[in-house]
């Protein structure tokens, strides 16, 4: 997961697009891969998934999200959006 030491700083990156434009939070990443939210977390810290953050905030990529989620249901690439 890529840290930001303050707020103003993710703030920043967001504004020079350091990051995709397509973000969600692990609450909602969790509901889409139907895991836990600690699920997540684990899989950010492992590094299977893109994160992006600052203190209490985190951005997961939503496209890695998706992937992830078609891949464990089946469905093939370029097939159904999640988001």
């Amino acid at each position: 997961m890529k840290k930001f030491k303050t707020l103003d700083l993710l703030v920043q990156a967001m504004k020079r697009n350091d990051f995709p434009s397509h973000v969600v939070s692990p609450r909602t990443a969790a509901t889409a891969l139907g895991v836990s939210r600690q699920s997540v977390h684990a899989l950010v810290k492992r590094g299977s998934l893109l994160a992006w953050g600052s203190k209490r905030i985190i951005f997961i990529d939503a496209d890695q999200v998706q992937a992830r989620a078609h891949k464990k249901a089946g469905v093939l690439p370029g097939q159904g959006a999640l988001f």
